[in-house]
């Protein structure tokens, strides 16, 4: 019965910690996180992945974030969710607005949803371990601004 109660305390404390992060106070900062991005004063390592700063660990749910540059385009990922494998959910905000370009449409399953391949950790095989490369996610909303709601569910 302890079990139970500890299980279900869990699951809502993730539940919890998941719809935090999704709030307006947590994206301003995320966007105070991706200005020190784009000016340098945050840089990833050859990953592509940023250990936040103490303070603003709470931005992401794994207290980091993850960057993917394409040309023109800087996109960097803070997750709220993770799930099995590479199930994820978070908040992806761009340099830019997204063009038909920067999206993956080569396969129908992908229209629609729109879909774009980000740095996030996954599973690299069944056995593991887990990695950090490119991915795909798809765009569930626009929120504000250049930033976008994103999400891969694989069940």
């Amino acid at each position: 019965m302890l079990q139970l109660l500890f299980f279900f305390v869990f699951i809502m404390a993730e539940s919890l910690l998941a719809l935090l992060i999704e709030t307006r106070f947590v994206r301003q900062f995320q966007k105070k996180i991706f200005s020190a991005v784009l000016n340098r004063k945050l840089k990833p390592d050859s990953s592509g992945a940023i250990l936040l700063p103490k303070m603003l660990r709470f931005a992401s749910r794994d207290g980091q974030a993850y960057i993917t540059k394409q040309d023109t385009l800087t996109m960097v990922f803070f997750p709220s969710w993770s799930g099995k494998g590479s199930n994820i959910r978070g908040t992806l905000i761009c340099s830019r607005a997204l063009t038909p370009e920067d999206l993956l449409t080569e396969r129908p399953c992908y229209e629609p949803p729109q879909a774009i391949e980000i740095n996030y950790p996954h599973l690299l095989s069944f056995y593991g371990p887990y990695g950090i490369g490119l991915n795909v996610v798809f765009i569930e909303k626009k929120l504000s601004g250049n930033s976008y709601s994103v999400f891969n569910d694989l069940s």
